[in-house]
């Protein structure tokens, strides 16, 4: 019997070249295994990976087996080069995230790794489009919410990230402790100190409870240096430089003690005290 001669062609071709790439992949790393330390400094392990557009069309049935692939080589080439500027590191982590949209790790991985490495935005389309597949995890928004803060100090960012894991049913109690905590280091005393008694008055957590109620205290410490360097403006003409100003001119005789650990800055033109 002889085969009609376009038989299941157009579904044999994409799977062909798809394996072809994953073997590629592959070959490459493990043969970039053996090269020397010198020569893995000045050659990248892979020069091409393929879009994940073009991945997920060849992929027919075989997603999650795909995504799995792509998984385990995206932690193998992290250790060899993902640190590496201009790496294919979020590439693999979009492929894997395109092919398996729900599996969360990834997410949470890409979170951690890009923005210590200088790609906070990578880091942010990743985290969007986590929030979309996989709305019930609190823990997406908020890693990337803490990197905002650690790696950029944009409070903005964090805060809006932030907010997206508060929102979500079961997140703990601390999300809102770093919410006010991260509003208070933003300029706004105000916000974040109705926000630390909101969760003092609220939460079942007594360790939880304890330090809203210390960061009470602080908040109420930052609003009185606020006032004096205000006041300070009235005096003098222009904001101190710092807060020792206010020491030197003896406006305060010292720092408060729960505020001896933070490094303001006073900002010349509006006077707003902010906390790094």
């Amino acid at each position: 019997m002889i085969m009609p001669r376009n038989f299941k062609l157009s579904g044999i071709y994409p799977v062909i070249i798809l394996v072809f790439l994953v073997f590629l992949i592959v070959w490459s790393q493990m043969n970039y295994n053996q090269l020397s330390k010198a020569r893995r400094l000045r050659y990248p392990a892979q020069v091409f990976l393929p879009p994940a557009a073009l991945i997920e069309t060849a992929s027919l049935g075989l997603r999650n087996f795909l995504a799995d692939i792509f998984w385990i080589q995206s932690v193998q080439y992290l250790i060899i080069e993902g640190t590496r500027k201009n790496s294919f590191m979020f590439q693999y982590l979009d492929i894997v995230t395109t092919l398996d949209p729900r599996f969360e790790y990834p997410y949470l991985f890409a979170n951690l790794i890009l923005p210590r490495y200088g790609s906070m935005e990578n880091a942010r389309l990743l985290t969007d489009k986590g929030i979309a597949a996989i709305p019930s995890s609190w823990q997406i928004p908020f890693y990337l919410g803490v990197q905002y803060r650690v790696f950029s100090k944009d409070y903005e960012q964090a805060l809006k990230y932030m907010k997206i894991a508060a929102s979500i049913p079961g997140k703990p109690d601390y999300v809102d402790g770093l919410i006010a905590s991260y509003t208070l280091k933003s300029g706004d005393q105000t916000s974040a100190r109705e926000l630390f008694d909101a969760i003092y008055k609220t939460t079942g957590n007594e360790f939880i409870k304890q330090s809203a109620k210390a960061w009470i205290q602080q908040v109420d410490h930052i609003e009185l240096i606020q006032s004096l360097i205000f006041g300070y403006k009235r005096l003098y003409g222009v904001y101190p430089q710092t807060i020792d100003d206010l020491i030197a001119k003896k406006l305060i005789s010292k720092i408060p003690d729960d505020l001896k650990n933070f490094r303001f800055v006073i900002n010349q033109q509006t006077g707003v005290l902010t906390i790094e």
